[in-house]
């Protein structure tokens, strides 16, 4: 009877990992971009990267916009720079020391410089900037500062295509682990199983710190402490003997 049971709260544990992880895959995926450089003609040129607050390391943008950034340096034979953005109000420094440098081609990351890229763009005619994630002109752009300039283009990833395939993912691994759990709960007692949902949280500090790089903070470990502690005791506890109310 005991290891029947515990059979259940394995099940249930594993429907909330895969809750978890579906809630996970439903996320990320805008964070993710790629990007290009404008080709120049003659080799020895200089180009620049403005980066977006966050990290060189980010497992977005940032990350992947100086891949591409390096492998364009690699294939024409240009020189580089990479300015880091700590703050929004360096921004618009950033894209002026760009193009004060000499570069001919300036490339900042991410959506939150296009007020800033379309500002530089009019104080330095002579230079290209290119924006990733960024889109120029439309309805509103005067008053959001993103109106089309003739030497900048945007650059914007088409994220319905992987979000697609991600909410099909989360979409399918939501409903095996709903699948699961009423599968358990049909199988074992609700006060015993029921103390396993709360392992959600485990799962989800768990997948935020490997997939997202969120910090795991002191109180987060404990509560995650007692969340394991009260499984045990779960799955630990005796099984009292059925009382026969005819008797």
């Amino acid at each position: 009877m005991v290891r029947t049971k515990r059979t259940w709260l394995l099940v249930a544990a594993l429907a909330v990992a895969i809750a978890a992880l579906a809630a996970s895959c439903g996320g990320g995926d805008d964070n993710e971009s790629s990007s290009g450089t404008t080709t120049t003609s003659a080799e020895g040129q200089k180009v620049a990267l403005v980066s977006d607050t966050g990290g060189l390391d980010d497992k977005g943008f940032n990350q992947f916009s100086i891949k591409g950034f390096k492998q364009g340096l690699t294939d024409f034979g240009l020189k580089d720079r990479i300015y880091v953005s700590k703050t929004a109000d360096d921004y618009l420094p950033n894209l002026t020391a760009a193009a004060q440098d000499g570069n001919k081609l300036v490339v900042a990351v991410g959506f939150l410089l296009g007020p800033s890229v379309a500002q530089a763009a009019k104080q330095f005619p002579d230079v290209k900037f290119a924006g990733v994630d960024q889109f120029f002109g439309g309805d509103g752009c005067e008053e959001a500062g993103t109106c089309t300039q003739p030497n900048v283009v945007g650059m914007v990833y088409p994220t319905e295509q992987s979000g697609y395939v991600a909410g099909v993912v989360a979409a399918l691994m939501s409903t095996s682990g709903t699948l699961l759990f009423a599968w358990a709960y049909a199988r074992g007692e609700a006060s015993y199983l029921s103390v396993t949902e709360y392992s959600a949280f485990l799962w989800a500090s768990f997948l935020g710190w490997i997939v997202f790089r969120e910090p795991v903070s002191l109180y987060t470990a404990a509560g995650a402490g007692l969340i394991v502690g009260g499984c045990l005791i779960a799955a630990r506890r005796k099984v009292l003997p059925e009382i026969d109310v005819a008797a």
